[in-house]
């Protein structure tokens, strides 16, 4: 059981960051735009939908793991933030400037200590009419890493909800 639980490890990541990456393309290229967003929130899309109107100049400054900073894009660009950038320019017709705050590895407790020590970064995000934000991979890679293959399936689950809740209290810090 134990080797079949090994071999699934490496699917199970792949099968997550896959998502993750999905997510943001979809996002990126437009798939939701008559949509309401994943989180029901259609009033806070309109909301900046109508400031990025209002505005000729926008700054979209990102802050994350390695999704952000733009690793494995293969155009060397800046991956998704990059072609947010692109679409914002072509879809409102306004200039946009970015600071990407992006670095591989990070765990939000990581991108939340970069944050609390630098006075530019926090300069930058006040000054953001767009914040972009992909955070919480590496901090799932680090609990499977620690737990996964000395676990039961029983002690597993209660070690991920124990996880989900240390995560939860980090995006919270992280968004405030």
């Amino acid at each position: 059981m134990n080797k079949l639980i090994k071999s699934l490890i490496p699917v199970i990541v792949c099968c997550i960051l896959g998502l993750i990456f999905y997510l943001l393309l979809s996002i990126a290229f437009g798939a939701n735009d008559t949509k309401v967003n994943k989180s029901g929130d259609s009033d806070a899309k309109q909301a900046i939908s109508q400031r990025v109107k209002q505005k000729k100049n926008i700054k979209l400054v990102a802050l994350g793991d390695s999704l952000t900073q733009g690793v494995g894009d293969p155009t060397n660009k800046g991956g998704y933030v990059h072609l947010i950038k692109e679409k914002l320019k072509k879809n409102k017709n306004v200039n946009v400037s970015t600071e990407n705050f992006g670095k591989a590895g990070d765990r939000s407790d990581q991108i939340l200590a970069r944050l609390k020590e630098s006075k530019n970064m926090q300069q930058q995000l006040k000054r953001a009419d767009v914040i972009v934000l992909t955070v919480g991979g590496n901090d799932l890679m680090q609990t499977l890493q620690k737990n996964f293959t000395s676990l039961s399936s029983k002690e597993f689950t209660k070690v991920m909800a124990s996880a989900e809740k240390v995560y939860t209290n980090k995006l919270n810090m992280l968004l405030k």
